[in-house]
């Protein structure tokens, strides 16, 4: 588990007017914000195991299909930990 150090703000803009083109087909950006910003995150495979993707899930949630977030959607500062910019850079 990772505290979550929050998205960036193109990230941000392109999901929020996704949803608003196509609603209800996932969990609100800003409800999913709240989920991460409470819970912290986990790195997990995305749905299709053998892409070799990863995708982040609110800590406390396995709904892959509905809270996920990509790796590269993260804001990386200077507290990031290490490990995930390792992984960001194999990706």
């Amino acid at each position: 588990m990772f505290p979550f150090p929050g998205i960036n703000q193109e990230s941000y803009d392109t999901i929020k007017a996704e949803q608003e083109e196509y609603p209800g087909y996932t969990t609100l950006i800003d409800e999913l914000l709240e989920k991460f910003k409470a819970q912290g995150f986990k790195v997990v495979s995305s749905k299709y195991a053998g892409s070799g993707n990863v995708v982040l899930l609110p800590a406390e949630s396995d709904d892959i299909y509905n809270d996920l977030l990509l790796l590269g959607n993260l804001s990386l500062g200077e507290d990031v930990d290490d490990r995930l910019k390792k992984l960001i850079d194999l990706t």
